[in-house]
């Protein structure tokens, strides 16, 4: 178990059963972001540390600027309600500077008030980040750290987690043609 919040507890089997990761299945419009969004992590909660957040931020701003594909955490004070599902997916979809960030990014979500974690992923990533592989980061690199009481450390080796494993194997050349295929595949 995790303190999340005075008198709460993150549980690891909760987490795990109701936080499944996702994959928005978006068209996407165009193939790269032109610019970098403003922020890449936005920690309402402070979980991180100023000096980890701004270290974090520059790591996934080198990411971005490489790859074209945008890896964002959040932290959100509350769900009011909502689920965490639409919550990450409508972050991900509206986040600040790109309209293409929806299809490529994903999102590393943390609701600690809730006990909830989720990695959100755009429809040109997901042949990369799969929702096995995401709920693989979950399970074996953050939650562990989540249930030690440290969730900083557990937000930074899941973000750190997610960028490797995008570093190792591509994304698809044409975003917007995986985007189309794998709406395809819903329907």
């Amino acid at each position: 178990m995790v303190q999340a919040a005075p008198g709460r507890a993150f549980s690891r089997k909760l987490a795990l059963g109701v936080v499944l990761p996702a994959v928005a299945l978006t068209a996407c419009s165009n193939d790269a972001p032109a610019a970098a969004p403003p922020k890449l992590v936005s920690d309402e909660v402070d979980i991180l540390p100023s000096a980890l957040e701004a270290s974090l931020d520059r790591r996934l701003r080198a990411y971005f600027e490489n790859s074209g594909n945008a890896v964002l955490v959040a932290s959100a004070p509350s769900l009011d309600g909502n689920s965490i599902e639409d919550l990450a997916k409508d972050t991900l979809g509206n986040w600040e500077g790109s309209d293409t960030i929806s299809q490529r990014g994903l999102l590393l979500l943390v609701a600690p008030s809730e006990r909830l974690v989720r990695i959100e992923v755009g429809c040109a990533l997901e042949t990369v980040i799969t929702k096995e592989a995401a709920a693989d980061v979950i399970e074996d690199n953050i939650l562990p750290h989540f249930s030690q009481g440290d969730m900083a450390r557990g937000t930074m080796t899941g973000a750190e987690m997610l960028v490797s494993r995008l570093e190792s194997q591509p994304a698809p050349e044409q975003p917007a043609a995986a985007c189309a295929a794998a709406e395809k595949d819903t329907e």
